[in-house]
């Protein structure tokens, strides 16, 4: 497997093995959120090139790992969705995270899709995934009116798609700017739960 050492002689960067997965699966639950192991393996067991780990010595302290979109959207044919990146609390604030994301967008390029797409939090993470390179290129906001994509649209705001998860919605409508206060707006005139940022990259050719 691929691997780079950092700084410290004891941290490096490398593709996740099998034997990682339920560390990876951890960190993934405390810091991002509890989707089920069985997709996360499954995902894995496909694309284990988009799994990579940041480790101290043999001890696993971040990960990035992503899927094609089409695994979501089929009609995506030419993206790759970064599903999630972490650096252990104890780590952060020392640059792991920007070369964390460099390995994992290696990887991504040995790969034919050429777009990698990000869904971020508000705050310092939009700001991490700008001084990277990405851009703003949708709002995704979400919530239960199953009216919204409509009053977005009666609006003027350009739908790029919707989907029901269960009783909430979720519309993605197009932009090509960042503007905090825009989605805030957004969020409240919508009356939606949230509104957060799709953010993309295009890789070199």
């Amino acid at each position: 497997m691929p691997s780079i050492s950092l700084d410290h002689s004891s941290l490096f960067i490398r593709q996740l093995s099998l034997e990682n997965q339920n560390d990876a699966y951890q960190l993934k639950v405390e810091y991002l959120d509890d989707g089920p192991f069985e997709e996360f393996m499954a995902m894995y067991n496909k694309y284990s090139e988009l799994f990579v780990g940041l480790f101290n010595a043999e001890e696993l302290i971040g990960i990035s790992f992503g899927w094609p979109l089409a695994e979501q959207f089929p009609e995506e044919k030419d993206e790759i969705s970064l599903q999630g990146i972490v650096v252990r609390h104890d780590f952060a604030a020392q640059g792991l995270g920007s070369k964390l994301l460099a390995f994992w967008e290696e990887q991504v390029a040995k790969r034919s899709e050429r777009f990698i797409g990000v869904g971020s939090a508000p705050g310092y993470v939009e700001r991490f995934y700008l001084k990277h390179g990405y851009k703003p290129i949708q709002y995704l906001l979400y919530g239960n009116d199953l009216a919204l994509a409509e009053s977005l649209s009666a609006k003027g705001y350009e739908i790029v798609r919707t989907r029901m998860v269960e009783d909430t919605m979720f519309v993605n409508v197009k932009t090509d700017r960042y503007a905090p206060d825009v989605r805030n707006a957004l969020c409240k005139e919508f009356d939606a739960d949230e509104v957060i940022y799709i953010f993309q990259k295009k890789l070199p050719l």
